[in-house]
């Protein structure tokens, strides 16, 4: 056989086993949102077909180079495997389902690499937003716990929104639900989703790109991602949820599976990308913003080398959210403090990673003008009490306690640690940023008067509305109002009758009639494991 056809034919060999496997794998593969059957099979069948067409050609110039071949000819065929492998993963990248289909070149543009920045009079800002960590997890991270001894601390702080899309589209506007815009039931082609923000309320990263700074984002949830507007404002932005969803469609091949990894969303993806970004934007005027996902379901013992789409069971991981919120699932409290520990086990590895930023951000001596802000997008509820008795649990479903209370931490140059036991908000961090970056302060956080927080947006539920001024809470259900005296009933387990004037009027100016039920883009649903 001639050394110039060997690899040639080694692709076509590999093409042909990589396709029969890929019908195997497009059999057992679990479909991606809005894709069928056929697709699914012609898909994976197509993923497995490219990569054993590159594989056969490698091994075949591997062989023929390894023979007696001029040095011209070994040089054409070197040229042509390289072709063909450059080919083959272009073509591996083909197959994906209508909702994966995003806009790929902005994507690329924004996941550029910084530029050097420099200022006379560096300004920085660093807003870490960690979803589903409740006000009490930081017992559970001591290396955060120990760096918000220096931090100013609001004990009281709250979501807007229970669930991600509406509490951070109330950080980056300081807006309420529906102001903004974001988390709306609206009816598509398709059928029905959520809104993202609203295009003319400026966002957080506009703000201050108009005040001369160069903006980051690194984010992991699919919500906070460009299909709902978050972009906006920002020089760079790396999506990695999208990253996350990719890698999920290529794994589903055999030939790819070892070579892709499963989870480019970790918080060790987000730090190193904050820090490779720091040395060259830490002498400027700055904002990055940092989206960590890894205290959100499935809950994992291993955090670091977890699966999100493999299957698992206690006591490796806990992904049976939906069977829980059924009511088909029911676990015992030894199988509830299961669930706890593994959660506590994905906030210690947070808290790692928070670490390695911190660590980073001390090395660049960026934070003697930098401001640094942590808060939590929602809390999570662990079968605390819920409604007529029935244990919480999750997020999404209501407006209690566990799921409201977040934590807050802020530290400003030269401003000294205190506890600030007022009750805020998240619609509050906007303007405290902006303050910032004008004149220094916090704005709305410094007056240390307690904020009437408006609530709304619910995942798993009929809408409600709610307001809260961190004394008493007032919810208005499909049944009626519901009033909880937060100062004698923490746990709001008794339902007061006595509604305070100021929430009632809260109420009336906040109420916005949404459609009820699971909305939301499908596909970042199931990514996050709230529908199967």
């Amino acid at each position: 056989m001639s050394c110039a056809t060997l690899p040639i034919r080694a692709a076509a060999a590999g093409l042909l086993l990589g396709a029969a496997l890929g019908i195997a794998d497009g059999f057992r593969a679990p479909p991606m949102a809005g894709e069928t059957h056929a697709q699914r099979i012609v898909g994976v069948c197509g993923l497995d077909a490219a990569a054993g067409a590159a594989l056969g050609a490698i091994v075949g110039v591997v062989l023929a180079l390894t023979t007696s071949v001029a040095p011209g000819r070994r040089l054409t065929l070197a040229s042509g495997a390289l072709l063909l492998t450059v080919g083959a993963a272009g073509a591996a990248r083909l197959p994906r389902s209508g909702t994966l289909r995003i806009e790929a070149a902005r994507a690329a543009r924004l996941e550029g690499p910084a530029p050097v920045l420099h200022d006379d009079h560096p300004r920085g800002v660093v807003l870490i937003t960690l979803d589903t960590v409740r006000a009490d997890s930081l017992a559970q991270m001591p290396a955060l716990t120990a760096r918000a001894a220096t931090a100013q601390r609001f004990t009281a702080a709250r979501a807007n929104g229970a669930w991600t899309l509406p509490s951070m589209a109330s950080i980056h506007t300081g807006l309420p639900y529906p102001a903004h815009g974001a988390a709306q039931m609206q009816s598509t082609a398709a059928g029905s989703a959520r809104t993202g923000l609203d295009p003319s309320v400026p966002t957080l990263a506009e703000a201050l790109a108009a005040r001369g700074f160069v903006n980051f984002g690194v984010v992991t949830n699919a919500f906070n991602g460009q299909r709902f507007g978050f972009h906006r404002g920002f020089d760079r932005f790396v999506d990695l949820s999208r990253h996350a969803l990719r890698n999920h469609a290529l794994r589903r091949a055999s030939l790819l599976r070892t070579l892709v990894p499963s989870r480019p969303d970790r918080g060790d993806a987000v730090t190193d990308q904050a820090l490779a970004w720091l040395p060259r934007v830490s002498d400027g005027r700055f904002f990055l913003w940092l989206h960590y996902l890894d205290a959100h379901a499935p809950y994992s013992a291993d955090p670091g080398g977890f699966d999100p789409f493999a299957e698992c069971a206690l006591p490796d991981c806990f992904d049976a959210w939906s069977s829980v919120r059924r009511g088909t699932l029911a676990l015992d409290a030894a199988e509830q403090q299961r669930v706890r520990t593994l959660y506590d086990t994905d906030l210690a590895w947070l808290d790692g990673q928070l670490a390695r930023l911190f660590a980073g951000l001390d090395a660049s001596g960026a934070l003697d003008h930098t401001l640094v802000v942590v808060v939590g997008d929602h809390g999570e509820a662990f079968w605390e009490p819920g409604e007529a008795g029935r244990p919480e649990v999750e997020h999404g479903g209501s407006f209690r306690e566990p799921v409201v209370r977040v934590p807050l931490l802020a530290w400003e140059p030269g401003v000294p640690p205190s506890e600030r036991t007022a009750s805020v908000d998240l619609t509050m961090i906007r303007p405290a940023i902006l303050a910032w970056s004008d004149q220094g302060g916090l704005g709305p956080l410094d007056s240390g008067v307690d904020r009437v927080t408006p609530l709304g947006s619910l995942l798993f539920a009929n809408e409600e509305e709610g307001c809260t001024d961190g004394r008493t809470k007032v919810v208005r259900k499909r049944s009626g109002l519901a009033v909880w005296d937060l100062t004698v009933d923490p746990r709001e387990e008794h339902p007061s009758t006595a509604a305070p004037a100021h929430l009632l009027r809260c109420l009336d100016e906040t109420r916005a009639r949404v459609g009820n039920g699971v909305g939301g883009d499908v596909h970042a649903l199931r990514a996050l494991g709230y529908v199967e």
